[in-house]
């Protein structure tokens, strides 16, 4: 059991349902609750591997995440549940995508127990149905594409909520450019193609690059 005093500022993450509710795990421990290897060693049967799926154990339990190279070591904690496919016959990207799907979510959410709150349990994980393609092969193109899709569908969103703000405007001065680009705190450029009025002066969250004459646009690449 751990207590506020057992946590550090830079140490081993834990993770909670709260951190993968999206279907994804934080790319890095920032915000993280984390604590000393010290203790990671004591809490070794919770430590997260590359390839495994985290499960939420009660509230939304139809939320899983796939475990990547850089959340490797990672603990997690008492209330989710892990799976460790072995991936000589299973894909792990595969079965992340096959458990996302409606069918698979209703399927866990309809045996779920609980009255105030839903729960699974590895009983019930274990007798959910699922498709699995029988090659390798053809689990790791669907994973794949699956994978890309997601990354497709993310860069149109951030896409969507920068329209959004630029139809919606703000205080300050408005220009009228013919290109805004702006640079992800995560290295993601996206470009907003066409005459836009935009508020310079509005507090983005993210690093904002703006190139303003008309002029030195042209020609001017992403940063």
């Amino acid at each position: 059991m751990l207590h506020a005093e057992d946590y550090v500022d830079d140490g081993i993450p834990i993770v909670t349902t709260e951190h993968f509710k999206t279907g994804a795990l934080p790319k890095d421990k920032e915000g993280i609750p984390q604590v000393s290897e010290e203790d990671a060693k004591r809490l070794e049967q919770y430590r997260a591997k590359e390839g495994d799926i985290l499960f939420s154990r009660v509230g939304s339990v139809d939320a899983n995440a796939q475990v990547f190279a850089g959340q490797d070591g990672w603990l997690f904690s008492g209330r989710v549940l892990r799976a460790r496919p072995d991936l000589t016959l299973v894909s792990s990207a595969y079965l992340h995508y096959e458990l996302e799907t409606e069918e698979v979510k209703s399927s866990v959410i309809s045996r779920a127990v609980g009255g105030t709150m839903a729960s699974i349990n590895t009983e019930i994980l274990f007798q959910t149905p699922i498709f699995i393609p029988a090659k390798m092969t053809e689990q790791n193109k669907i994973g794949s594409t699956c994978a890309r899709l997601d990354s497709l569908i993310t860069l149109h969103q951030r896409k969507r909520q920068w329209l959004k703000w630029l139809d919606e405007g703000g205080e300050g001065t408005h220009h009228d450019i013919d290109i805004l680009v702006f640079k992800f705190a995560d290295d993601m450029k996206i470009s907003v193609l066409c005459g836009v009025h935009a508020c310079m002066t509005k507090s983005l969250g993210h690093t904002g690059n703006r190139y303003a004459g008309k002029q030195q646009q042209r020609g001017m690449g992403v940063p």
